[in-house]
């Protein structure tokens, strides 16, 4: 969710509840896969359609924490997933958050305690998982990899988020160290528990920043962490090395999982350009229309990388303003480069927020109208932003109003499975 766009009003304050008995006799669910532009199921060849929500939980200072320790809430979770296996949902995308995530040895047992009580709560429901963060912290072996970041950064550059994220060998390092102990972590817990996360999504909205260097930069020479130079004066060229450190970033993170599980997916998310500021796309970098120094990593980009697939948020401010958003992330060339290396798109998140649908009423019609030309277009599947996140005043979530979009979305389901 494109947080900064918005004010973030928080209410509430969750109460702890004692965590049931989660060890259940259950078998590992089917291993999902991605066969000619859609998800299958890995053994049959089935076609999958992923449809679900984005699971939210944020305390009064804006945190997301719904695996962490001392807010954890199995009862709440039980009943969603219930909820979700009940009305025909077979997906969830959930953030992992930061606050007690890490510890010196790296990720924390109580942390890892509440992941593995989570999956083994939606593998009972028949629910897969996409699991999805934001950065890594320095902290632990992570922070021993970021302490050399700056390797990647000559000639005058001057150092910033964009070089210490997808520009840097120390940054990838980071990454790899992280998800590859992630995976491993679960794995060791039980291995019938990967088959449940559908996805690892490397970063929620990933973006470089205009107003930092070396985007930022008229003059001088980057090298990426491949050792590839390129004239940052040149904005065309800028454009190619966004695009290079794009495919670097993904490639390393996607090598580090699939040692531990060959057979995991592995994705990131994007907002459109129009979304940022930019109707007319990617291009031009230093160029900033709506004054919006957010710059989506590049869709095309993302379908020339290891990733499984590729991640879209939509949040229209109309109904025919989706296609302008898809015209704006080059969705034509998009899906012929996935078409050619068998990938698929996929919404993993798209909703209706307030500032643009301020009544109910208007909102869910949105929805109503925009959920079947998603697939209309060739998208894969569907998270919606969310399920019952009441925290945030700001969207319309999936339970709001009696559960309008809810149902609405519950009935959707039934006309996937028929067609």
């Amino acid at each position: 969710m494109m947080l900064s766009i918005f004010s973030v009003l928080i209410v509430g304050f969750p109460m702890a509840a004692p965590a049931p008995e989660a060890e259940y006799d259950v078998e590992p669910l089917p291993r999902i896969a991605t066969q000619d532009g859609r998800f299958v199921i890995a053994e049959s060849g089935e076609p999958f359609i992923p449809r679900g929500f984005h699971y939210v939980r944020i305390r009064n200072n804006g945190i997301h924490y719904v695996h962490t320790p001392g807010f954890y809430q199995p009862l709440a979770i039980e009943e969603m997933f219930a909820d979700l296996s009940e009305h025909g949902f077979n997906v969830v995308r959930t953030f992992l958050g930061f606050e007690g995530v890490f510890d010196e040895t790296g990720i924390s047992e109580p942390f890892l305690d509440n992941l593995e009580d989570y999956l083994r709560r939606a593998r009972r429901h028949g629910v897969y998982v996409i699991l999805e963060r934001r950065y890594v912290l320095a902290v632990g072996p992570y922070g021993e990899a970021l302490s050399g970041w700056e390797s990647g950064i000559t000639e005058g550059i001057v150092p910033g988020p964009n070089n210490m994220r997808y520009m840097s060998a120390a940054y990838y390092e980071a990454m790899r160290r992280f998800w590859g102990d992630l995976v491993q972590a679960i794995k060791d817990r039980d291995p019938g528990l990967l088959s449940t996360v559908l996805a690892y999504e490397l970063e929620n909205e990933s973006e470089f920043r205009v107003n930092e260097s070396p985007i930022a930069d008229t003059e001088g020479i980057f090298y990426a962490p491949d050792g590839k130079a390129f004239d940052v004066a040149d904005e065309d060229e800028l454009q190619v090395l966004l695009d290079h450190c794009t495919i670097l970033w993904a490639n390393a993170s996607v090598e580090a999982i699939q040692a531990v599980d060959p057979e995991a997916l592995v994705t990131t998310s994007v907002f459109t350009y129009r979304a940022s500021g930019r109707p007319g796309g990617p291009g031009a970098p230093r160029t900033t229309p709506w004054g919006d120094p957010r710059y989506p990593l590049r869709p095309v980009a993302m379908a020339q990388s290891d990733l499984s697939y590729v991640d879209i948020h939509l949040y229209p401010e109309s109904v025919d303003a989706l296609e302008l958003h898809l015209d704006s992330i080059e969705f034509d060339r998009l899906q012929e480069l996935c078409d050619a290396a068998g990938k698929l798109i996929f919404v993993g998140e798209y909703g209706a927020v307030k500032p643009f649908w301020p009544e109910f009423e208007p909102a869910a019609e949105m929805i109503e109208t925009v959920t079947p030309r998603l697939f209309e277009k060739g998208f894969a599947g569907y998270c919606f932003w969310t399920y019952d996140c009441h925290e945030q005043l700001y969207v319309w979530n999936a339970k709001a109003e009696d559960r309008r979009i809810f149902e609405f979305l519950a009935e959707f389901n039934d006309t996937l499975e028929a067609n």
